[in-house]
Parts: C-alpha cells; sequence; structure tokens
C-alpha cells in the first residue's frame, strides 16, 4: 500500500479562496518579527473587511456569500499583486507590503478606492447582481513608535473600521 503525501504548503492556504490562510499569516507574522528585531526596515500593513458578507449570506445565499469572498479576494490580489495576501478569519485579509509594493503603497490604495464597488458578479442561487465592496486600513512601520508588528496592524484595523463606517454612510446616501 502506498502513501501519497501533499506538500505541507496546502496547509497554508485557504480552501475557498486560494490565498494564505491565517497559520501562514501568523507564520509570517513571526517571521517579520525576527527580522524587525535584527533589522528594522520599511513595510506596511493593509487589513481588509469584505463589507455586507451576512447580508448577502442572509438575502442571497451561502454560495453567494462564497461568490462574494471569492470576488473580493481577486480584487484585493489585484491590486496586492506582489505582496502577500491572507484571509485571516471568514471575511478578514490582510497584506504585508514590503519593497516594490511598499513603495507604491499610496498609489496602490488610490488605486484601491477607485476600483472598490466597482466589481460585480451574479449570485448563483439569486441570479442577482452584486457588486464587491472591501473596507480598507493601511498602517506604516514607524521604528520610533512601533515596538512591535501588532502596533501596525492594530492601526490598520482600526483606520479599516473608520473606512468601513464611511463605506456604510456612503451606501445609506445612496
Amino acid at each position: 500500500r502506498r502513501v501519497l503525501f501533499r506538500s505541507p504548503e496546502y496547509m497554508y492556504r485557504d480552501s475557498l479562496t486560494g490565498v494564505r490562510n491565517a497559520a501562514a499569516y501568523k507564520r509570517e507574522v513571526e517571521k517579520l518579527e525576527a527580522r524587525l528585531q535584527s533589522a528594522p526596515h520599511p513595510f506596511a500593513v493593509c487589513v481588509m473587511d469584505v463589507n455586507n458578507l451576512k447580508q448577502t449570506n442572509d438575502v442571497h445565499g451561502h454560495e453567494a456569500g462564497n461568490q462574494l469572498l471569492i470576488n473580493a479576494t481577486r480584487f484585493i490580489c489585484s491590486i496586492f499583486a506582489h505582496s502577500p495576501v491572507f484571509r485571516i478569519g471568514g471575511d478578514e485579509f490582510v497584506a504585508i507590503l514590503e519593497q516594490s509594493d511598499y513603495e507604491k503603497r499610496v498609489p496602490l490604495l488610490q488605486r484601491f478606492d477607485a476600483c472598490n464597488g466597482t466589481i460585480t458578479f451574479v449570485a448563483a442561487e439569486s441570479e442577482a447582481t452584486l457588486s464587491v465592496s472591501v473596507a480598507r486600513g493601511l498602517a506604516e512601520y514607524n521604528p520610533a513608535t512601533d515596538s512591535s508588528y501588532s502596533d501596525v496592524f492594530n492601526r490598520a484595523d482600526g483606520s479599516m473600521y473608520v473606512h468601513k463606517k464611511a463605506c456604510k454612510a456612503r451606501a445609506l446616501r445612496s
């Protein structure tokens, strides 16, 4: 009897979206923390949360919610094409920007905002046309004030919640 072994990398991929998962994120943060201790370098963290997932699930079904997550992932990865993207929770994603994406973080965020909400898909179960909207927050590492990765993450997370409120307010005005 032969035993087939799969690459251990599959353990670090989200089965729905194909991006790196929470275990991969934890591993990446540990590596980044170790690098910061020996040689601090510039980086930024973008925390993202898919808007309206619960409502999509409730109104259009869970398959539509899965489609929303898949389309949101494609959108996120199209913006941060040179950065690792992680799905760290149900509708929560993180991109860690280093090197070229760090250098281009302002235009990347501008492109994110310009394209956000313009992507649509047809929900399989309800045949409704739904749009992809993602709240985001970005924070940059500051060696003078940040003692760890979590300091940067927490600022990015706080910024994302401010952006999420603004997205909801815009949706109510529409």
